[in-house]
């Protein structure tokens, strides 16, 4: 109700006029969804006997909704993992935020971090209007035999080259148990829940 705008004690009877042509207007009600995003104005007229004409504007800013672009998944195949990005257009474009994942988000666009082949994506986009709240899901575009790779053996010689013994994809599965044997099955490393990086750094340690 378009009256509320013009805040006081308006006088009753008076006539509206959609001076932006928002085709949203009915009497002085205004329906947004007929106006689309945009800034608009409109004109309430009072004629009163004896006094003339008075007229007061209502300017009404209508905020879009946040839309999302077709998530783009790309596969890391040395790593096992693969990311997620998309662009945010429409709404607020200062207040764009992504929860329900870790990630970037810069000017609009949206890339995630790194995700285990074995776990699917998801994430909510929104802006502080809270217009809506689009759901954005994907899965891995990596194709393995196995979700995770075991190396048969590494050179922890200081090269540079398989100095560090890594199990791509194996943060996929954070329940995992490891045990490592060396060549004469001595036992060099067990342990339990460990990503990557975790186990990298204990095998180069002690190797």
């Amino acid at each position: 109700d378009l009256i509320a705008g013009l805040q006081g004690t308006p006088q009753p009877g008076g006539q509206w006029t959609d001076v932006s042509g928002s085709g949203g207007l009915q009497a002085g009600l205004l329906n947004t969804t007929f106006t689309g995003a945009g800034t608009f104005t409109y004109r309430y007229e009072v004629n009163v006997p004896s006094c003339g004409t008075a007229s007061a504007l209502v300017e009404l800013v209508v905020h879009g909704s946040v839309e999302t672009s077709e998530p783009v998944r790309l596969c890391n195949t040395v790593d096992r993992t693969y990311t997620v990005s998309f662009t945010l257009t429409g709404g607020d474009a200062s207040s764009y935020a992504v929860t329900g994942t870790e990630g970037t988000l810069v000017d609009g666009a949206f890339t995630s971090a790194p995700i285990p082949t074995s776990a699917a994506f998801e994430a909510f986009a929104q802006d502080a209007f809270a217009c809506s709240l689009i759901r954005i899901v994907a899965t891995s575009p990596c194709t393995f035999e196995d979700d995770v790779f075991v190396p048969q053996s590494f050179t922890p010689n200081g090269d540079g080259a398989n100095d560090r013994f890594i199990i791509p994809g194996i943060e996929g599965y954070p329940a995992n148990t490891i045990t490592i044997f060396n060549r004469w099955g001595g036992k060099v490393f067990e342990g339990a829940g460990n990503d990557k990086e975790a186990l990298t750094g204990y095998i180069y340690l002690n190797r």
